[in-house]
């Protein structure tokens, strides 16, 4: 699954979504469907919530102020769980019309007069979390319309691969076709070298060469892993199947996505020792991301450390050593996998 505004962030030919759709799919690359991202909505904007209250005459309910880039705020009674002074959401006003819903009206909830609503991703069709308010980076800007932050335009293309042809399982592979079908020019990718600054370092023991011919890594330091990605990136994850987990997870995800290169994200700070690419030693055992712990096989590639069995090469990481919502300092893995 891709989107077609990020393809057309890239290359942009000059045909409408249905002759792109016929020219992949006789190019081998068949489109099995081709579907809106999301269903049409109007009168949603970002907001910060300034204040939280609890609500006079209802255990479950809070009234919050809340700023949506007007000159006074607006109060909002919200049941979400999640809801908290400083939180950047979506606000939708006096009027708004949501997915498949009237027109949101001003109403009083157990006395106290709501001009709108704090919404939920499933409430705007951004996903199927109902459970609390949508959190957004605090990158979003206050008062900004989400049709200006989403192309409620764009699609979401999905195509059958055959098994040869995994170069096409990313944004640039797709790229490159629509660009050699079109008789159209690729601008070259430019990317600036990032200056080291960190002084850690991690060694690189690269036991079973055949097997991995080249393991790169970095580590970055002093991250706030807390902070929720901007809207822009999460929503590119949506299209193409993958849903948000945590920034760094999810840098790394979009970047397998436009490159077509998978990259793995370790917690430098429970890594010992050099990390070593190598087979197993014996029976050795890991315990995956799932939280399943599994006897691996002799043959199964591994990244490890002093410690034992970090990850599965190009399959999964092992639990003990994944980054979560704390993690500080992170190590990024490259590799090619033979």
């Amino acid at each position: 699954k891709f989107s077609e505004k990020w393809l057309r962030e890239i290359i942009d030919p000059k045909i409408d979504s249905d002759l792109l759709s016929h020219q992949l799919t006789m190019a081998g690359l068949e489109v099995d469907a081709v579907t809106k991202v999301c269903e049409e909505f109007d009168g949603l904007f970002v907001a910060d919530v300034k204040s939280v209250e609890k609500h006079p005459n209802a255990d479950n309910l809070s009234v919050c102020k809340v700023d949506c880039g007007n000159k006074e705020l607006l109060t909002i009674v919200c049941g979400a769980p999640n809801v908290r002074s400083g939180m950047r959401t979506i606000l939708a006003k006096v009027g708004a019309q949501l997915p498949n819903k009237p027109k949101l009206k001003s109403i009083s909830l157990k006395g106290v007069e709501s001009e709108g609503m704090l919404c939920s991703a499933k409430e705007i069709g951004l996903g199927e979390d109902s459970e609390g308010i949508i959190e957004l980076s605090p990158s979003e800007s206050v008062g900004k319309s989400l049709s200006d932050v989403i192309d409620t335009g764009d699609n979401i293309f999905e195509i059958s691969l055959t098994p040869n042809r995994g170069d096409c399982l990313n944004i640039h592979g797709i790229v490159r076709e629509v660009a050699a079908i079109n008789q159209m020019t690729i601008k070259p990718i430019e990317m600036e070298t990032v200056k080291v600054t960190a002084e850690a370092v991690r060694e690189v023991k690269l036991s079973a060469k055949q097997a991995c011919p080249r393991y790169v890594c970095r580590i970055i330091e002093n991250i706030d892993n807390q902070t929720k990605p901007p809207l822009w990136l999460s929503e590119k994850l949506r299209h193409s199947g993958i849903r948000s987990i945590n920034t760094i997870v999810d840098i790394t995800n979009f970047v397998m996505l436009e490159f077509g290169q998978p990259l793995h994200g370790f917690d430098n700070d429970k890594l010992k020792g050099c990390i070593e690419i190598r087979f197993p030693k014996g029976r050795e055992k890991i315990k995956l991301l799932d939280e399943t712990i599994i006897e691996i096989n002799d043959d199964t590639l591994l990244i490890a450390d002093k410690s034992g069995p970090l990850a599965m090469a190009g399959l999964m990481g092992g639990y003990e050593s994944a980054v979560t919502k704390d993690t500080k300092h992170v190590l990024i893995e490259s590799a090619f996998f033979k």
